[in-house]
């Protein structure tokens, strides 16, 4: 007699056997810094990076924002619409402190290491 149940479970098994076990990917670290609040800033919004730890950070950006205050939204448009003027974009590392903790950009990671 044929067996459905078990034949589904060892074709089941031999699949996930052959199947690549995701990487473990550690989650963006939070910071405090202003630089990580202004990339953030910027970040938020945006789609184009293919590279799985630019990826996670986006997405991390994404939850910041969606728990963010309408004032802290606010004071975000203002951070980006000061950063696009580039005589003024330590005024928007300012202005940009003032927001709750963000996740660590990369590139920031990158360059202070």
């Amino acid at each position: 007699m044929f067996d459905a149940s078990v034949s589904l479970t060892a074709a089941f098994r031999r699949r996930c056997r052959v199947m690549k076990k995701p990487a473990k990917r550690k989650p963006p670290m939070i910071s405090g810094d202003a630089r990580d609040k202004m990339y953030a800033c910027l970040n938020y919004r945006d789609r184009s990076h293919n590279d799985d730890e630019w990826h996670d950070y986006i997405e991390a950006c994404a939850w910041w924002w969606s728990l963010l205050s309408e004032e802290d939204k606010e004071i975000v448009r203002l951070v980006v619409d000061v950063w696009v003027l580039p005589d003024r974009r330590p005024l928007a590392e300012m202005i940009a402190a003032s927001l709750p903790p963000a996740p660590k950009c990369p590139a920031v990671l990158a360059h202070d290491d």
